[in-house]
């Protein structure tokens, strides 16, 4: 075990100071740019390294004011814990080294929440970007990621480690707030590609199989049954997230978690084809979240692609009239090369080949290796010159 303390930590008289806390495994490729931007806005960065082999440490240590190395404990939570206990800012804030914020008015959105009297912890904007090919393009959720650095303040779970239990227990036995801000970072975790996320990911599913058998009450296990259908999704484990999300009681689960639950239960319903699973939890998305669009995107999908175009049609009309409302946002981005192509395939079927072509060459300009999409292009353009010619 290593451990420095550089002399440089900076202090702002007026504030609460900031402490940057981050446990890093092999980060080499993205940790300068979430440190670079992160420098500048706080007073202390905390890097603790679980085991990198691929000179993390060596980037971590230009940028530390405190850094340590310790062997990986099989806990998330552990990890994160000893970085919190090395901190020595009022308030905590911690990234991951795929995340960064790297808007200064973020920061400073930041600093100002915690200058208020009483707050405990901030909700922040997570903004996730996915990778090209798949139906959601990307994501924006509040989610917890400072708080006041109070030993009684830590967290629990080996894997997804949850802090939220410890700063309700705090805040009502002191008094103080938990807020929701606008401040922004972003993810890039889970736009890799598929080995890279399989070596990434594919090590957190024992541990879920083992949080979810070990669960202190029945909530708790539906949110780790929940997380161990997401792992799955994410290894390309597609069947067995399926058979995990069929086994879950949706209804123990908070309500952000059922919005994701019930996205993820109707996406991979989809794409493995249990099209009356994945209808369910579709038209459950819409009456939980009729604010979404993802809801009627995903019924219409789950219709059109059993080749029921009337049922479908009404809700993929829907979809296109939410996503281009200036007024309107999003927790989850539809990726708009999925939605012009099923925009296409209901018109190449209605026979309206050039509205068809239309929307084929715009999903085609959104994502060109769309392959399905590029074979109708071919089909509707040959139709477009038979018309043409005819007339």
């Amino acid at each position: 075990m290593g451990f420095s303390a550089p002399p440089h930590a900076r202090r702002r008289a007026a504030q609460p100071s900031l402490s940057l806390c981050m446990i890093v495994k092999n980060e080499a490729e993205n940790l300068e740019r979430c440190l670079e931007t992160a420098r500048p806005h706080v007073e202390e960065i905390v890097i603790v390294d679980t085991g990198s082999t691929d000179g993390t440490q060596a980037i971590a240590q230009r940028y530390a004011d405190v850094f340590d190395e310790i062997e990986w404990p099989d806990s998330f939570s552990e990890a994160r814990n000893h970085s919190f206990d090395l901190s020595s800012g009022d308030y905590n804030i911690w990234l991951d080294g795929d995340d960064c914020m790297p808007d200064p008015a973020d920061w400073r959105k930041v600093r100002r929440a915690i200058a208020v009297d009483g707050v405990v912890a901030l909700n922040l904007l997570q903004v996730d970007r996915l990778p090209d090919n798949q139906i959601l393009s990307g994501s924006t959720n509040p989610i917890t990621r400072v708080v006041r650095n109070d030993p009684s303040i830590r967290f629990k779970g080996k894997v997804h480690n949850q802090i939220i239990d410890d700063v309700n227990t705090y805040c009502k036995a002191h008094g103080g707030s938990l807020s929701t801000i606008s401040a922004k970072f972003y993810h890039v975790g889970y736009d890799l590609p598929s080995e890279e996320k399989k070596a990434k990911y594919g090590v957190r599913i024992p541990l879920l199989k083992h949080e979810a058998l070990h669960a202190e009450t029945k909530e708790r296990r539906a949110y780790y049954q929940f997380q161990l259908a997401v792992g799955y999704s994410m290894v390309g484990q597609k069947q067995e997230a399926l058979e995990t999300l069929k086994q879950l009681p949706f209804d123990l689960l908070t309500s952000d978690n059922a919005l994701h639950a019930h996205t993820l239960a109707a996406n991979i319903s989809h794409q493995a084809k249990a099209y009356a699973f994945g209808l369910t939890h579709a038209h459950k998305l819409i009456e939980l979240f009729p604010e979404e669009a993802l809801g009627y995107f995903l019924v219409a999908g789950i219709h059109i692609k059993q080749g029921q175009l009337k049922d479908g049609v009404g809700y993929l009309s829907k979809t296109y009239q939410m996503m281009h409302d200036p007024d309107r946002t999003y927790r989850y981005h539809i990726n708009e090369a999925h939605l012009f192509f099923l925009i296409g395939q209901v018109a190449a079927v209605g026979k309206k080949f050039e509205r068809a072509e239309f929307f084929f060459k715009k999903c085609l300009d959104r994502q060109p290796d769309h392959e399905e999409a590029r074979d109708y292009l071919t089909r509707v353009a040959q139709q477009v010159e038979k018309q043409t010619a005819a007339a």
